[in-house]
């Protein structure tokens, strides 16, 4: 069955980034989430609550705006931020281009964006806050002093001669204090006005690539 929903492209099959190329297909750390965006918020908010849909919608809907920030969070605000890291590396924005992204989790842990180059041994570690205000240090705290040493334990040789980079990624910006220790620690700082002319930038240079490409299609 889980075979033929990844066929569908409705589920995907998702590893912690530091499970290295070799080791991925047979690594039992695999977690199955929804790949189709419509899906997961049909089987997140109206299949639980299917039976009140039809004469209670009113208290379906508060059920949905009570949830919806942190749904959107950790679902296309943490994507989104994955595809900033993977154009930031591919333009140069960040010090490597990375081989592999998605995120990090265990029982101790969880780390919202990780981007992984391999040959260089360089790791990039990120956490993605969709709240209704600035982001408080204590979150770049403990991903500096607290989820970067779990992280390490995971990488090949527990860490040993890899480089860490940080990111934080924060829809309403980020409080003084923790601009402050973001400079100290070299930590890229993403709101969500850069996030989202970053990608536009990104999304209308690929549809330039493609125009042209056809154009030279057409003329061969």
């Amino acid at each position: 069955m889980l075979a033929r929903l990844q066929e569908l492209h409705l589920v995907e099959r998702r590893l912690p980034a530091t499970v290295p190329p070799n080791k991925r297909r047979l690594s039992r750390m695999g977690r199955y989430h929804f790949a189709d965006p419509f899906l997961h918020f049909y089987f997140s908010f109206i299949a639980p609550q299917r039976d009140e849909v039809g004469y209670r919608p009113e208290r379906v809907l508060a059920s949905i705006q009570e949830q919806l920030r942190s749904f959107v969070g950790r679902t296309a605000y943490e994507a989104l931020s994955r595809t900033w890291v993977d154009w930031a590396g591919r333009t140069g924005q960040l010090p490597f281009e990375a081989e592999q992204t998605g995120s990090y989790w265990s029982r101790a842990t969880q780390v919202d964006v990780v981007a992984v180059n391999w040959s260089k041994k360089q790791i990039l570690l990120g956490e993605c806050k969709w709240g209704a205000t600035q982001v408080e240090l204590k979150v770049l705290k403990d991903l500096i002093e607290k989820k970067t040493p779990l992280v390490r334990r995971a990488l090949p040789d527990e860490g040993e001669g890899w480089t860490v980079k940080y990111a934080l990624f924060g829809r309403w910006g980020f409080k003084a204090d923790t601009r402050s220790l973001a400079e100290k620690h070299r930590c890229t700082l993403v709101d969500l006005k850069r996030l989202d002319h970053d990608i536009g930038r990104g999304r209308a240079a690929s549809q330039s690539a493609t125009r042209r490409r056809r154009r030279s299609t057409a003329c061969g």
